[in-house]
């Protein structure tokens, strides 16, 4: 055997090199962020008010809850379920925030507790479901959904509730001039813990194995429905902190404020290529997919397009991304 081809074998042995599994792994954050760049490069030079600090605000409220959405979204899909009650749990930690603050500084801290406590329940009860009682995510997240906007409808009889604390509303309209600082801090801060989450702790590792083969996990001692079960927790933690935000910007609680907003999470974490089967993604490129989103409908919006046009577009996106990304899945 000559020297060439001993080292080609002994390389091929070593499969690929830690850089270059690094950036394979990255890779789907990498693109997704270089569509964010490519839309804001395109919204620059289509519209002179894209850049303005108050259309940046418009973009980050709008983007930040969809993220914040789609961290928590990550959870559930690496293990490969769904859950679609977000958008109820949504509601539900805004109706506790409008009813108990009673526009007090001094209920801040307890009510924000309680909403995170009940975002948790919901998860604890989607978990239960699906992970011990074997309920397809599909089915019992769906009547989650249906049973907490009920309670959020019969709580509220369909009016508003107004008791939130002007300090409170700090949290999405606090600003450095006129830049949205809160918002990125927030931003920032969930994608951050869920980042931690994810990729630096055995329970993060456990999803994606659980993800690729439930069965092989099993095998390796991973306590799989405990393991589920925590990441529907978090999903419901992290859609009760999307509800406070979308009550700090708007100052009072609906309790169809959620409605459709699973949709967007499972967008913007399905356009970051965090795969709907389970085992494959990184949290932070559902951040990605919100601010994609975030940007490509305020383009529209400045470009005059219809509401039913932004739409179609962010349809044709999503089907577009999945395509894309099952075809490089395929390439490996």
């Amino acid at each position: 055997m000559s020297v060439n081809s001993a080292l080609t074998t002994n390389s091929a042995s070593r499969g690929p090199s830690p850089v270059r599994l690094w950036l394979s792994r990255q890779g789907p954050v990498f693109g997704i962020y270089g569509v964010v760049l490519l839309l804001v490069i395109i919204g620059t030079l289509s519209n002179e008010r894209f850049l303005h600090p108050l259309n940046i605000r418009n973009i980050l409220s709008f983007a930040a809850p969809i993220a914040i959405l789609g961290l928590g979204m990550a959870f559930v899909l690496f293990t490969g379920e769904i859950d679609l009650s977000v958008g109820s749990t949504i509601s539900l930690s805004s109706i506790i925030l409008g009813t108990y603050m009673d526009k007090s500084v001094s209920m801040i801290v307890p009510v924000v507790l309680l909403a995170l406590a009940a975002g948790a329940l919901v998860g604890v009860a989607n978990g239960l479901l699906v992970a011990y009682v074997g309920v397809p995510s599909f089915v019992a997240t769906l009547a989650t959904l249906l049973v907490v906007g009920g309670i959020n409808f019969v709580w509220t009889k369909g009016g508003p509730r107004s008791n939130i604390p002007k300090e409170f509303r700090l949290l999405s309209e606090g600003r450095l001039d006129v830049w949205p600082v809160s918002t990125v801090v927030v931003i920032v801060v969930m994608s951050g813990i869920a980042w931690l989450i994810a990729h630096r702790t055995r329970f993060g590792r456990q999803l994606f194995i659980i993800g690729s083969n439930p069965v092989a996990a099993r095998m390796a001692g991973i306590d799989v429905a405990r393991v589920t079960l925590g990441a529907y927790v978090l999903s419901g933690m992290f859609a009760a902190v999307a509800g406070m935000y979308i009550t700090a910007r708007v100052g009072s609680a609906q309790s169809d404020v959620g409605r459709g907003m699973e949709l967007s999470a499972i967008a913007a974490a399905v356009l970051g290529g965090i795969s709907l089967f389970g085992g494959r993604g990184h949290v932070l490129s559902a951040v990605g997919g919100g601010l994609v989103l975030g940007i490509l409908f305020n383009l529209l919006i400045l470009l005059g397009f219809p509401t039913e046009a932004q739409l179609i577009t962010t349809g044709v996106v999503v089907v577009a991304a999945v395509l894309l990304y099952s075809r490089l899945a395929h390439l490996r």
